[in-house]
């Protein structure tokens, strides 16, 4: 048979050679190379001609001859070690340089196919892939890829006709297939095959594919998924939606999942109430007030567990936030550590803390379950996991009962059992809080002065442009332009939440009590003692909020019993944490922050709120409407943080910022404790310091407000009428009246373009606007000035000015991205890199192979959330605040219960390599780049030093951390930063 190839032999078809026929393809190479029949022969049967001279290359028994193209290869990689050029391997060929690629690609496809034999054999005598790949001197994917190429080779062959029969039996049995993205991987078909079933199926006239979108969970509002669903024929997009369940995808053990958990956690155990002590809080002039393991109001919301005890056991934690059901009906909230086990009584394991006194009984102390152990969410909050029981040789114990039901429901073995798991239910872990924003806000940044508000705006910018300049010097097209468009969008990020660069050092970690620390030290084992620090409490009122503290990591130090070496925790004596805010123990974060320098301002708290209690706001139930926990609590919250955000940035008096601070104060508690905040507001006169600090006249000129929209290609203008006609009315507006306090709050309806469309009633053509979505105001505007008035304080227009610069450089980053243009594949890059190019596509298989399972997930996440709605009723709604809860926590068991798993592309050094020299087209890269992590390509693409510890100094580390040295003392000694001494001594 006949094989094509183009005068440049890039494009030989290789798959059209008969099954190792190599020397068939070779002649045919040598006659479109103009090769004599003279010519050929010898070069068929004798190898290439003997030469003289520079190249002396032998006949007969040498390395060329037919048939043994491996000789081929290795002779061409001798010439290249040589330093001869394509031209010159060529010459000594006697042809043409396109004749050699040819040659090379034969060879290859020879190679390949022989260890694809020996693999298949090796496989049959007992070898798993692991084993073929050192064997055969592949790498693993390649292996893995072949032996399934091998097992699916009847697949791969199915013809059209196969593949819409297999489909039509799915849509008999479920009715409803997804046939979107992904699926052709999970049937071990190509998309063409699948698209042109799919096309006959529906030609047929029995089927019709309803074009379904998959909202979501977790972003409702935002894009959807667009999924392809293959029906019967009359099957309408409302049957559809209403019957979600019974979507499936082609993968055949794909199952549907549970809509009866939202969180997939076992049943939480339940200890008896004998095994809690309570340490109560000791009132103002009692005896024991304010000592050490006396007056449990000095560790309010902390814990103590007793070592060793089975099922309390946080494993590698010295500390963690956790929730544990006690009684069967209450619950301990709180951070966890271990106490001294000489300070607990017979038969208790936990110590709890409460600032409540001993008029309140153990039920007043804990929080009632919201709802049933074994109902969904019985703590209200996300359980990250729970403790393993195990045996005495610290092995997991399998729960055999549910393991063996779960495993009957589901018709089919599990991979992981399922364990037996203790009373503790984790929150928030060691280390968790490593992983927390580490940025600067608005709310901190604008109440400090301005000269320290214009130095972390600056930094910021120069941190912005310090990675365009990373990316501009990316060379692959694709690549540059993914970066680009990550780059952009975090561009608009900053310019409506006003983040700004931190300095070094600034730091969040969770706080733990340490009574017997001065209460101007902290215990921070990640900073050099001596350091002055600021510790900043989210949401805070002002700078008398803010403690400044000195770092006290003596040997001696009573920090080191309770906090030890954690990487993600400091400890401060309990009064500090009463000036931040009201803080507690029971998981409340502070974020550190180094002021050697003093460039950062605090100061005493307010005088007037010294003997403040919010509780004097608790009225006689039925005499008023208290907030109800939740959306009415965080908008009313929401106002009175602008309010107080407005008066620091226009100059109100200390008795003003007073009135506000109690006033919100009181709506933090007003739901909790039932206070009654309309009186509050009437009394701290929060009506007149709104007028005074918020009212403001709107000049916004919304009419002229547009962007344009990547995603649906249009303009999106302003829609919001209201606000229209607020500016034409010159209407007085009491509401945040900075830039500060509206860039986030402060948002606008906009849409996309107008559309006619027939009145399905009345039959008359209306127009439609598509589109309709809302978006913070400060993206639309196109100069932050507006937000200003002859008023504005400085630090204002300092942000006003950052917004404008990020806007400069987000249209100079788009109009970059429209002129890249993508350069071709190579070839000869193709041949060189095939391993890295296989590897690559296996891996983006893998990725995509995931998407349906996804999109199952989603749908799943749907039904449970629809399922607790309707199961609450309407007398006890959701709030948003906790629906955003309930839907993470949906979608994070539906993924575990369907086996939907992201599964990001990692790239290796030479595959890079392989991606660099374009051996790959633009289209599979950019497949590959969206399948990515944002960080990971960044990394490869723009490649920074890495400051590690390693050997010798690895060892000498941890030797010093043996020997008590914390963190920040390993950290200066080595030169390196505490999160590097941190990650490099625990793993």
């Amino acid at each position: 048979m006949e094989f094509e190839f183009n005068k440049d032999y890039n494009e030989i078809d290789l798959q059209a050679i008969d099954e190792m026929d190599f020397t068939r393809a070779w002649e045919q190479v040598l006659r479109h190379d103009g090769i004599s029949e003279e010519g050929i022969n010898i070069l068929l049967h004798y190898g290439v001609k003997r030469r003289s001279g520079r190249y002396p290359w032998g006949s007969g028994e040498n390395p060329y001859q037919h048939g043994d193209n491996a000789k081929f290869m290795q002779a061409r990689r001798e010439m290249q070690s040589k330093g001869m050029t394509e031209a010159e391997i060529a010459k000594a060929f006697g042809v043409s340089t396109g004749a050699v690629r040819a040659r090379v690609a034969i060879a290859h496809e020879e190679e390949v196919r022989r260890l694809r034999a020996t693999a298949k054999s090796l496989k049959e005598h007992g070898l798993n892939p692991q084993q073929i790949a050192d064997k055969i001197g592949k790498s693993r994917s390649w292996v893995d890829k072949e032996l399934k190429r091998d097992e699916s080779k009847e697949n791969v062959k199915r013809q059209t006709s196969e593949v819409a029969d297999l489909l039509a039996s799915r849509v008999s049995k479920d009715t409803y297939i997804d046939v979107s993205r992904g699926v052709d991987i999970q049937m071990g078909v190509s998309k063409t095959k699948l698209d042109n079933a799919v096309k006959s199926l529906v030609d047929s006239g029995e089927y019709e594919v309803i074009k379904y979108r998959i909202k979501q969970i977790t972003n409702p509002d935002g894009n959807s998924t667009p999924t392809d669903i293959l029906v019967p024929k009359g099957t309408s997009y409302t049957d559809v939606s209403h019957h979600t369940e019974r979507i499936k995808t082609m993968d055949m053990s794909l199952d549907g999942g549970s809509t009866t958990k939202i969180q997939a956690i076992n049943v939480p155990k339940s200890i008896d109430w004998s095994r809690v002590k309570i340490r109560y809080a000791i009132p103002e002039g009692e005896k024991g007030h304010g000592k050490t393991d006396v007056d449990g109001g000095l560790m309010d919301g902390t814990m103590l567990l007793r070592p060793g005890t089975k099922d309390l056991d946080m494993g590698k934690n010295k500390y963690a936030q956790v929730r544990i059901a006690v009684g069967g009906t209450h619950y301990l909230k709180g951070m966890a550590i271990y106490g001294d086990p000489k300070d607990f009584p017979d038969g208790v394991d936990i110590i709890f803390n409460t600032n409540k006194t001993k008029n309140k009984t153990k039920e007043e102390v804990l929080k009632p379950l919201e709802r049933a152990l074994d109902s969904d969410n019985p703590f209200s909050a996300t359980i990250k996991r729970q403790n393993v029981m195990l045996d005495k040789n610290g092995k997991p114990i399998v729960d055999e009962e549910r393991t063996a039901a779960a495993e009957k429901a589901l018709g089919r073995k599990l991979g992981t059992p399922i364990y037996k798991t203790g009373a503790i239910n984790i929150v928030n872990e060691a280390g968790d809080w490593n992983d927390w924003g580490k940025a600067l806000s608005s709310q901190f940044l604008s109440k400090q002065p301005e000269p320290v508000v214009r130095e972390r705006l600056k930094a910021t910018l120069k941190e912005v442009d310090k990675v365009y300049e990373e990316i501009s010097k990316v060379d692959n097209p694709v690549i540059r332009a993914k970066l680009l468009e990550s780059y952009s969008s975090d561009l608009e990020s900053k310019q409506v939440h006003l983040k700004a660069a931190a300095p070094k050092g600034f730091a969040p970690h969770v706080i733990l009590p340490v009574s017997k620390l001065k209460e101007n030290e902290v215990y921070a084992p990640n900073y050099p003692d001596g350091t002055r620090v600021v510790l900043i409490r989210y949401p805070h009122a002002g700078t008398f909020e803010l403690p400044e503290l000195i770092v006290n990591n003596s040997k001696n130090s009573p920090g080191r019993k309770i906090v030890g070496d954690a990487s993600d925790a400091i400890g401060i004596h309990p009064k500090v944490a009463q000036k931040m805010s009201g803080a507690d123990f029971d998981g409340d974060t502070a974020y550190v922050l180094p002021n050697n320098a003093g460039k950062y301002k605090t100061r005493p708290a307010l005088k007037g709120l010294e003997d403040f209690d919010p509780n004097m706001y608790e009225d006689k139930p039925g005499t008023f409407k208290p907030l109800t926990k939740g959306t009415s609590t965080n908008r009313e919250m929401g106002v009175i943080s602008n309010l107080i955000t407005d008066m620091t940035l226009k100059g109100a008096s200390d008795e003003e910022l007073t009135r506000a601070v109690k006033h919100s104060m009181v709506v933090i508690d007003s739901a909790k404790h039932k206070l009654n905040y309309r009186r509050s507001e009437v009394e701290n006169g929060i009506p007149a310091l709104k007028k005074k600090y918020m009212a403001h006249v709107d000049t916004m000129d919304y009419g002229s407000y547009s962007r344009f929209d990547e995603r649906t290609r249009k303009t999106q203008t302003v829609q919001d009428e209201k606000r229209f006609r607020d500016v034409i009315t010159k209407r007085v507006k009491t509401s945040g009246s900075t830039i500060v306090s509206r860039s986030k709050n402060d948002t606008v309806q906009v849409a996309g373009y107008d559309v006619e469309v027939k009145d399905p009633k009345t039959g008359k053509t209306k127009t439609v606007t598509r589109g309709k979505v809302e978006v913070p105001l400060i993206t639309m505007v196109k100069d932050a000035r507006d937000f200003l008035t002859p008023s504005s304080d400085q630090r204002e227009k300092d942000y006003a000015n950052y917004v404008n610069e990020l806007k400069a450089r987000k249209i100079k980053v788009d109009e970059e991205r429209k002129l890249i243009k993508n350069v071709k594949k190579d070839p000869k890059a193709a041949l060189i890199y095939a391993d890295e190019v296989a590897s690559l596509e296996a891996k983006l298989k893998d990725s995509l192979s995931n998407a349906p399972k996804e999109r199952q997930a989603q749908l799943l996440a749907k039904r449970k959330i629809d399922k607790e709605i309707k199961t609450r009723g309407e007398g006890n709604p959701i709030d948003k605040k906790e629906l955003k809860k309930l839907r993470q926590q949906a979608i994070t068991t539906a993924r575990q219960e369907v086996g939907a798993k992201r599964n990001p592309v990692k790239i290796t050094p030479d595959e890079w390599d392989a991606i660099q020299a374009n051996a790959i087209s633009p289209t599979m890269l950019s497949k590959l780049v969206r399948n990515m992590n944002d960080d990971e390509l960044k990394e490869l693409a723009t490649p920074r030093p890495k400051n590690t510890i390693e050997g010798s100094r690895l060892s000498k580390a941890k030797q010093l951390h043996a020997n008590g040295y914390t963190y920040a003392q390993i950290a200066e000694l080595l030169g390196v930063s505490t999160t590097t001494v941190s990650r490099a001594i625990n793993g």
